[in-house]
């Protein structure tokens, strides 16, 4: 089923590519869904790593289509139980069993490169035992090929299969607490074709760590993403395919990104 995103975000930039900010209303004949609008991005002193692409809070708003798929228990597509929308907090709840899957056309990053940031609140930590695989969480935001989970309520990012060391980046706090976390996580890639990926957390970088070409193969085909045109909000599209339980808002992909 389609339907429209009003204020959906696209802005281009100097070379070829988009950059996608999700939010604000998505609506059908009988359902809207919406994350709000936000004056400031998620994590605070951004600046762009391509001077053609302004701060997020300056992206030029026009009507987009997208379309959206809602699924319960991976079966009948846009199912609302499960996945609400919340006026107070301005944001989807996911419970343990849903997802929200947006699609875009995946060359439009260009090169591999990217950020995604977003926002999240949660009391379910996704496990107790130690995580060094980000596929193994529960999935965040998630793209197949590269993604954000929790597992036991640390924040895990990475690229392709790699573990912590190679290809994925843990945090050492946990951040199951209740409480409204932002997280940024960017991937760079060189001429070499190695690339390197960094996280942080609430504004407080996590780590960065530099995956070898070989490393991302096959899973990635170095310096391009290749995978699925979708990015799912709320689960894993692959391996254990893990549902994450709690809140999830402003989510934004684009160029990379850093603090300042």
């Amino acid at each position: 089923e389609e339907g429209a995103w009003e204020g959906g975000c696209v802005a281009s930039q100097s070379r070829e590519g988009m950059s996608f900010w999700w939010p604000f209303l998505f609506h059908t004949p009988d359902r809207i869904l919406a994350f709000a609008p936000r004056p400031e991005p998620p994590v605070p002193n951004l600046k762009t790593a391509n001077p053609g692409l302004g701060p997020p809070s300056r992206f030029g708003c026009d009507k987009w289509t997208f379309k959206l798929e809602l699924e319960a228990d991976l079966g009948s597509a846009l199912a609302s139980e499960g996945v609400t929308y919340s006026t107070r907090e301005a944001s989807f709840s996911f419970d343990g069993d849903d997802f929200a899957s947006f699609h875009f056309p995946r060359n439009g990053i260009g090169d591999g490169a990217f950020s995604i940031l977003f926002e999240f609140k949660t009391d379910h930590g996704c496990g107790d035992h130690d995580y060094d695989k980000w596929n193994d969480g529960c999935g965040l935001v998630d793209a197949e090929t590269f993604g954000v989970s929790i597992g036991s309520g640390h924040v895990l990012f990475g690229v392709g299969g790699g573990t912590q060391g190679g290809g994925t980046l843990v945090s050492n706090d946990s951040y199951a607490d209740g409480k409204w976390h932002s997280v940024l996580a960017s991937r760079r890639v060189f001429p070499s074709g190695s690339s390197e990926i960094a996280l942080y957390v609430d504004g407080t970088e996590v780590g960065t760590e530099t995956v070898s070409a070989c490393f991302d193969c096959p899973t990635l085909t170095a310096p391009t993403l290749t995978a699925p045109l979708n990015i799912d909000i709320g689960r894993l599209q692959s391996g254990s395919q893990k549902y994450f339980a709690g809140e999830l808002r402003n989510v934004l992909h684009c160029d990379p990104i850093t603090p300042h």
